[in-house]
């Protein structure tokens, strides 16, 4: 069946990097979507972009990104919402999500998506991996 547009939606960037987005926005629609990503793209190392809004469960999303085997990089990130959940405010919840787990700590912010893609682009390309 045909999936709306944002759910694991396959993008193509001009790069020749591939690119899957989805709009889970609550612990499970993380859930499904890396159940979905695992399924369908098994043996790949991800590198994966959040944003969140201001009123969801960062802290509860952000344990399940952790929990993935799959899991490369981590970019964090503002949506341009009004009510998009601050940086600052995600960083601090995927910290406490990542507390045991310093191999897998590697995350950055960034003030908006177009640049957490750029630097995961990047990343990306230099090691020539999935994005």
């Amino acid at each position: 069946h045909k999936r709306p547009p944002c759910r694991l939606q396959h993008v193509r960037l001009d790069s020749g990097l591939d690119v899957i987005l989805d709009v889970a926005h609550n612990p499970p629609a993380f859930e499904v979507l890396f159940e979905t990503l695992n399924k369908e793209y098994s043996k790949r190392r991800i590198r994966v972009v959040v944003a969140l809004s201001g009123l969801k469960d960062a802290l509860e999303c952000m344990k399940i990104v952790y929990a993935q085997d799959s899991l490369m990089s981590l970019y964090l990130t503002k949506s341009a919402h009004d009510k998009a959940m601050p940086v600052h405010t995600l960083q601090e919840e995927t910290k406490r999500a990542a507390s045991k787990d310093l191999v897998k700590a590697n995350f950055q912010g960034f003030e908006t998506i177009d640049l957490a893609l750029e630097a995961a682009e990047r990343d990306a390309k230099e090691s020539d991996d999935f994005l």
